[in-house]
């Protein structure tokens, strides 16, 4: 089989434009494998041939893996799935637009922040208000959406600045992330560092909900009142995978102690695509997992749509633990009608409003409005969440972030599943039954950390000690990871008793250091759904803790 491809490119389309059309395609391949030719694409088989010439092309330093494709007109699917099989091949999906997930409301009701005290953001306001970790560094949440006024009275002291281009030279790439002059953040669609509001304002109004400046005398506040925003504008699918590879080069860099980074904690995207194969989704979850790799959350609203999204293929459906999933609910703490839910793929709900009470925040050029936005108000809830929990006082959050990025990013989801508060509307409907409870998470971090592992640190505490166990909730047949402290390197028994006080079952735990003192442990799961009681005992002491299996 003779194969040649137009213009078998580098993936992402940073620096490229064509009309948002259903004849654009990324591919995935094996570099070195297909042949290039700059006029159009032959695929030659023994049952067909199909020239297709190209309208356009993109090809940038991301990936070699990646190309992206538009066409003259639509590729068959049945042609799309032939080249999936094809030896160089690996994927080739549609380049779905982006459709962000607000809800245009029905009427005029005014709307104050109530979705604020409702997750207990008041009460630990006192000690915590975002922006810095304990080393002084700023804490970034990037928000990729469709539409910035980064220039908003409200939110321009929150939005992020790139000191290497702000004080670089202009029409310079001087911190050699592929883009040129990204001070504040990128459009991906105009291939440019400035972005300029368009209209719709609705990434003004995400990033409001996370980080409108606060305790100013201006206009409203965010769940942050300081933290850094880093506004990333794309309108489809090759464009969201250029800014998710664009924050990963930057955590990566401040993971490594380079001066161009930046620590990033989490991504926003209250949106969705049109049109996603079981394909592309596959190529999401597994950026979300080079992500999480480094330290990013991902953070993704649920359609507005009452779907079971274990069903659907959706960005919040991809199979990666690092992506918390978020849907909506009401100021009477119900689920809304129009939200999607899960059992394995929906994590959580957060007040995103509805048309009968609808949320304040802002909107471009300076203004304000009450706006029942749905998942896509309830999702920067959860994102703005995970920034503030990284503002701690003590130091040994940071130290364990920089010892183990990845497993300290996971380490805050389950705080953020555990601590929600019960909803009966989401039992049996999402992975932790709850609604975000901000105020819980922070009194479960700190026991965790303020009062177990500092600790630590200081070797004052009891030999062992249970400090986590994530998942839990846990389904059936998925691992089990203990983090506990102990005061040597060795293995350690552990019984998995059900509530009658039978033992379930019982073996020995291989530690795995994460830093002093600190282990974690994996137990394979072969039990049923219940309530069992999980011990740990180095043969002189032993340590009990709940463990719920669905």
């Amino acid at each position: 089989m003779k194969i040649k491809l137009s213009c078998l490119l580098f993936f992402f389309s940073s620096f490229w434009l064509f009309a948002q059309e259903a004849t654009s395609y990324i591919v995935q391949f094996e570099p070195g494998k297909l042949h290039v030719n700059r006029s159009n694409i032959v695929f030659d088989s023994k049952t067909k041939i199909v020239e297709t010439a190209f309208l356009d092309w993109h090809n940038n330093t991301f990936s070699e893996e990646f190309a992206v494709v538009s066409f003259n007109q639509a590729i068959d699917q049945n042609i799309l799935d032939h080249w999936s099989q094809v030896n160089g091949f690996k994927r080739v999906v549609f380049n779905a637009p982006a459709i962000t997930r607000n809800i245009t409301p029905n009427d005029e009701s005014y709307g104050d922040l109530w979705n604020l005290p409702l997750i207990g953001a008041p009460k630990i306001w006192s000690t915590a208000t975002g922006g810095k970790n304990s080393k002084d560094e700023d804490i970034v949440v990037a928000v990729i959406d469709t539409d910035f006024d980064i220039n908003h009275e409200d939110l321009f002291e929150n939005i992020y600045s790139n000191e290497a281009e702000a004080n670089g030279q202009p029409n310079v790439d001087d911190d050699g992330n592929g883009l040129i002059d990204d001070i504040n953040g990128y459009d991906f669609e105009e291939n440019m560092g400035e972005i300029l509001p368009v209209g719709s304002s609705h990434g003004t109004q995400v990033a409001g909900v996370i980080g409108a400046k606060g305790n100013n005398n201006t206009g409203l506040t965010g769940l942050n009142w300081n933290i850094k925003i880093l506004p990333l504008r794309i309108l489809n699918l090759s464009q969201y995978l250029d800014a998710q590879s664009i924050v990963r080069s930057m955590r990566l860099k401040y993971n490594n102690e380079d001066a161009n980074g930046a620590f990033v904690v989490a991504i926003n995207a209250s949106l969705g695509f049109n049109g996603l194969s079981q394909n592309a989704l596959d190529l999401i979850s597994e950026l979300y997992d080079d992500l999480g790799s480094v330290g990013v959350l991902n953070v993704g609203s649920l359609p507005n749509e009452n779907v079971n999204i274990d069903t659907e293929i959706d960005i919040t459906s991809a199979e990666s633990p690092y992506l918390i999933s978020v849907t909506n609910t009401s100021f009477n703490d119900r689920k809304t009608t129009n939200a999607g839910f899960g059992l394995n793929n929906c994590d959580l709900g957060a007040p995103g409003g509805d048309n009968l009470r609808g949320i304040t925040t802002l909107t471009n050029f300076d203004a304000y409005e009450a706006n029942s936005g749905g998942t896509s108000f309830a999702a920067p809830l959860v994102a703005g969440t995970v920034g503030l929990l990284y503002n701690q006082s003590s130091n040994f959050l940071d130290s364990i972030t920089t010892e183990n990025p990845a497993e300290t990013a996971l380490f805050l989801k389950d705080i953020i599943l555990n601590s929600t508060t019960p909803i009966e509307d989401l039992q049996g409907k999402s992975v932790s039954g709850g609604r975000l409870d901000i105020n819980q998470a922070f009194l479960d971090l700190h026991q965790y950390y303020n009062e177990n592992i500092a600790q630590i640190t200081e070797r004052v505490i009891e030999p062992l000690k249970i400090i986590n166990i994530f998942p839990n909730p846990i389904f059936a047949g998925e691992e089990i990871k203990i983090i506990f402290a102990h005061d040597c390197f060795e293995p350690l028994d552990y019984s998995i008793y059900d509530l009658t006080g039978a033992e379930i079952v019982q073996g020995v735990i291989t530690p795995v250091l994460l830093t002093a003192n600190q282990y974690e442990g994996t137990i394979s799961n072969q039990i049923s759904a219940g309530i069992y009681v999980l011990k740990l005992s180095n043969g002189q002491r032993f340590e009990v803790s709940k463990l719920v299996v669905q």
